[in-house]
């Protein structure tokens, strides 16, 4: 099984200029940070419950790293406080 990592991904996105990423393959979710990562639209289409629930905590995970970082795609001053307050133990 190859997997790249997403720092690949978010250069071949930037390379390529996508605006959307509608992914039937989802596998282990570095595409889709790579696109949240960079404020790209992404769809993943998961072909089990549990394989859409596991990438789903790592999506969740992911954004709330990424509120609290300021420059990022999703920072927001004021909701970043509240993540760092409410969601410490997961970002530690």
């Amino acid at each position: 099984m190859e997997r790249k990592p997403v720092a690949w991904y978010e250069e071949f996105l930037q390379d390529v200029c996508v605006g959307l990423v509608v992914d039937y393959s989802p596998g282990s979710g570095a595409m889709a940070q790579a696109c949240l990562n960079k404020g790209i639209q992404y769809v993943g289409i998961c072909r089990t419950d549990v394989h859409c629930s596991w990438l789903t905590n790592i999506m969740d995970r992911q954004a709330c790293e990424l509120i609290v970082q300021q420059g990022s795609c999703l920072y927001e001053q004021d909701l970043a406080q509240l993540v760092k307050v409410h969601f410490s133990e997961v970002l530690d």
